[in-house]
């Protein structure tokens, strides 16, 4: 994505900051993610995120300015949501007390979003993991 381009989501995704609480705006994300997970980013449309959302295609324009907005939205919801698990992983212990403990605990946190279809086990994450 160009800078631009960047920085317009980006603004769009600030400005509607407040709406992050609202459940609206949650369903409209959700219905994306699905969406986007089996489609793609290409393959997907406005319309077949509507229908996923159970919301009128209308109503996605009053949350996100373009499929691009939308797409960067779920991106930076899920970097704070990563953020936040790893402050609760950190807060478990210091790291630099226990590796092993800290690695297993992030191990765990991987573990969760694998089985949430957010992240993609590969094998070497299969080969390493009982190491951890």
């Amino acid at each position: 994505m160009n800078p631009n381009a960047h920085n317009r989501a980006m603004a769009g995704w600030r400005q509607r900051d407040h709406n992050h609480d609202n459940a609206k705006y949650r369903q409209i994300l959700e219905g994306a993610l699905q969406v986007f997970r089996t489609k793609g980013f290409d393959g997907a449309s406005m319309e077949m995120i509507a229908k996923a959302a159970n919301v009128p295609k209308g109503t996605l324009y009053v949350y996100f300015d373009s499929k691009e907005v939308l797409f960067e939205s779920l991106i930076m919801v899920d970097r704070h949501r990563q953020g936040e698990a790893l402050v609760d992983v950190e807060s478990g212990g210091s790291y630099e007390a226990c590796p092993v403990c800290g690695a297993t605990r992030f191990a765990g946190y991987l573990g969760t979003r694998v089985d949430a279809g957010d992240l993609k086990s590969c094998d070497t994450y299969n080969r390493r993991h009982p190491f951890l």
